[in-house]
């Protein structure tokens, strides 16, 4: 199965991989995107603890993306570019007994946002 849509960098998904739904802004590049294997993602949180850290980019109300709930209200948080990980694409190869990956695509986020979340991971990997 793969997803309905197609995933590029500044993608806003939340995904269930195994530990609950979260939310990822993914910033691989759009050919490793287009490959399918995986996804790099990083990590949404919505608690302001993370706000002052050096790898952690805030997401506005103008990025555009809406929650998936009823409200339908903009996203608002910080995306931890510490919190680096794999999003695996639905029909991914996955051990034994980890369920289908299921996404949700919430939006993309500006050009000005992606900027700060490179600034972030620059941080977090020692670029």
């Amino acid at each position: 199965m793969t997803q309905p849509f197609t995933v590029r960098r500044g993608d806003v998904l939340q995904a269930d991989v195994g530990h609950g739904a979260h939310f990822y802004v993914i910033v691989s590049n759009d050919a490793r995107n287009a490959a399918g294997h995986t996804f790099l993602g990083v990590r949404i949180t919505s608690k302001n603890k993370y706000a002052n850290a050096p790898t952690t980019a805030a997401l506005s109300a103008g990025d555009g993306v809406t929650c998936k709930d009823p409200s339908g209200l903009p996203m608002r948080g910080w995306a931890l570019a510490d919190r680096l990980c794999e999003v695996p694409p639905p029909g991914a190869y996955r051990p034994a007994g980890t369920p289908e990956p299921r996404l949700h695509h919430l939006g993309r986020l500006t050009a000005s946002t992606m900027s700060e979340i490179d600034r972030a991971l620059r941080a977090a990997l020692g670029l």
